[in-house]
C-alpha cells in the first residue's frame, strides 16, 4: 500500500512537472537566449564573477547572492553553459514552486484539480482592465503577484510559499523538534539572501500576529518563531543593510520615503488599480470575513501584503536605483502569498455557508484574474523574443 501510494504521487509530480516544463520553457529561454540587457542578462553576467572576480558585482548584489551562486553551482556540476546554467536554476524554481502548491492543495483536493490550482497560482494577475485604454502591463500602476523578467524574485517564489506555510504552523502553536526548527532557519535565511523582499513582510506581520496571541493568550511555538524565523532572518537582513546602505557602499544608494512617487511615474489611476491586483483575496475576506478572526493563514497573508503594499507605494531608493522600483517586489510577493493563503483557506472551506451568488462572485474574479494571467504571459513572451 505505501509502494502505491508513493508511486501514484510520483506519476502525479511527473505530470506537474512535465505541465510546468511545457509552459514555461519558452518565456524563460527567451530571456535567456540570446542574453540581452534585461534583467536576466545583468545578472547571469554578475553569476560569471561570482566567484572568479567578486569585486566586480555591486555590493547590494552581493547582499542577495543566492541566484548567482546556484547558477555558478549548477554550471560547475552540470558543464554547461552559462545561459543553460541558468534556465536550469530558474524552471527549477518553477517546478519547486508547483509542487509545494500541489503538495498542500492536494490534501484535499483531486490530482487533476490540485494541479491545476498550481499553475494558476503562478500563472495569476491583475484584472488589467485598463489596458484597452492605456495599453499598460507590468509598469502600469498594479502590483503583479507573478512577474517572469527577474530571476531572483523567481528564485524567491518557493521559499516564500514554505516560509508562510511554516510560518501558519509556527504561529499556531503546532509543536516542532529541533530538526524542523533547523530546516525552517534554513530557508528562513535561503528566503531573505535570495531577495529580502518578503523577508521585511513577512517578520512585523509574524510580530504583529504573536503579539495578539500572546495578549489572547492562543498557543504560540515560540522556540520555531524564534530560532526558526525571526534569528536567521534578522542576522540576513542586518548584514544586507549594512552591505547595501552603508556610507562606504559602492551603490551609494539610500532609502527614501517618497509616498506614492514611483508608482504615479509609472501610471495614474493608483486606487482602482490596487483594487484591481487585489480583486479575489478582497472578495474572499468580504465573503468569510468572519472566519478572517480564526484563519491564521487569511490574518499572516493579508498582514505581510499590507506591509508589501505599504513598502511598494511609500519607499524607493535614491539615485540611479530610484526607477528600478526594488520595493515593489515587497508588493508582488506577499500578493501572490495571499492568494496562496485564500486558495487553501478556499480549498478548506469549499463554499460551505457560502450562497451561490457569492460563490459564483468569487469564482469569476479568480477567472478573471487568471484569464489576464494568461494574456500576461503571451505579452511577456511576444516582448522577450
Amino acid at each position: 500500500m505505501p509502494f502505491d501510494f508513493l508511486r501514484k504521487r510520483l506519476f502525479e509530480l511527473s505530470l506537474l512537472t512535465f505541465s510546468i516544463l511545457l509552459i514555461f520553457t519558452p518565456i524563460f529561454y527567451y530571456q535567456l537566449y540570446p542574453v540581452v540587457n534585461n534583467d536576466f542578462g545583468v545578472h547571469l553576467g554578475w553569476a560569471e564573477n561570482i566567484y572568479d572576480t567578486p569585486q566586480k558585482i555591486p555590493e547590494n548584489v552581493i547582499a542577495h547572492a543566492l541566484w548567482q551562486w546556484l547558477v555558478f553551482i549548477t554550471k560547475k556540476l552540470f558543464r554547461h553553459s552559462w545561459n543553460t546554467s541558468a534556465l536550469i536554476v530558474i524552471l527549477s524554481c518553477v517546478i519547486a514552486s508547483a509542487i509545494i502548491l500541489y503538495t498542500l492543495i492536494r490534501k484535499k483536493l483531486s490530482p487533476l484539480l490540485s494541479g491545476s490550482l498550481a499553475i494558476g497560482l503562478l500563472i495569476v494577475a491583475p484584472i488589467a482592465a485598463f489596458y484597452p485604454f492605456d495599453h499598460l502591463w507590468y509598469v502600469g500602476g498594479y502590483i503583479y503577484p507573478n512577474v517572469y523578467h527577474n530571476p531572483t524574485i523567481l528564485l524567491l517564489v518557493p521559499l516564500a510559499i514554505l516560509q508562510f506555510y511554516f510560518a501558519t504552523e509556527t504561529i499556531q502553536g503546532k509543536k516542532s523538534t529541533w530538526i524542523e526548527i533547523f530546516i525552517t532557519a534554513i530557508i528562513s535565511f535561503a528566503a531573505a539572501f535570495a531577495k529580502p523582499n518578503y523577508a521585511i513582510c513577512i517578520l512585523p506581520a509574524l510580530g504583529g500576529l504573536a503579539f495578539i496571541r500572546l495578549i489572547r493568550k492562543d498557543c504560540v511555538n515560540w522556540k520555531r518563531l524564534f530560532f526558526g524565523i525571526l534569528v536567521p532572518t534578522v542576522i540576513i537582513l542586518v548584514w544586507q543593510f549594512s552591505l547595501s546602505f552603508s556610507t562606504s557602499s559602492e551603490s551609494n544608494s539610500q532609502i527614501m520615503f517618497v509616498p506614492f512617487s514611483v508608482m504615479r511615474s509609472f501610471s495614474s489611476n493608483l486606487l482602482i488599480k490596487f483594487f484591481l491586483s487585489i480583486t479575489f483575496p478582497l472578495l474572499i475576506t468580504i465573503v468569510y470575513i468572519k472566519d478572517l478572526l480564526n484563519d491564521v493563514r487569511l490574518q499572516l497573508g493579508w498582514l505581510g501584503f499590507i506591509f508589501g503594499a505599504f513598502y511598494t507605494y511609500f519607499f524607493a531608493e535614491n539615485g540611479p536605483l530610484y526607477r528600478h522600483g526594488n520595493f515593489i517586489f515587497s508588493g508582488e510577493i506577499s500578493l501572490l502569498i495571499l492568494f496562496v493563503g485564500c486558495v487553501l483557506f478556499v480549498v478548506d472551506k469549499k463554499f460551505s455557508s457560502t450562497n451561490q451568488v457569492a460563490k459564483w462572485i468569487i469564482l469569476s474574479s479568480g477567472f478573471l484574474h487568471l484569464y489576464f494571467g494568461v494574456f500576461f504571459y503571451f505579452y511577456m513572451l511576444n516582448v522577450s523574443k
